[in-house]
């Protein structure tokens, strides 16, 4: 399967950002988008590992059609 992680760093960003900006209200944007960052993408290849790809393996076997 492809590695495409793009979604689930959609996915993660903005919440994450959001909680880094509660949990530390003092950290400027350029601190609080560079972590954001590099955790939003940690995040998103453990989604695609742990959620994502199961799903479309057992799509996969049950005869579903995937965009991968």
């Amino acid at each position: 399967m492809k590695f495409i992680a793009s979604i689930g760093i959609y996915l993660c960003a903005f919440p994450i950002q959001q909680v880094l900006k509660y949990l530390n209200p003092g950290m400027n944007y350029l601190q609080n988008t560079a972590l954001a960052s590099v955790i939003s993408i940690f995040a998103a290849v453990l989604l695609l590992h742990f959620v994502e790809n199961p799903i479309v393996k057992i799509c996969l076997e049950r005869g579903g059609k995937t965009n991968r």
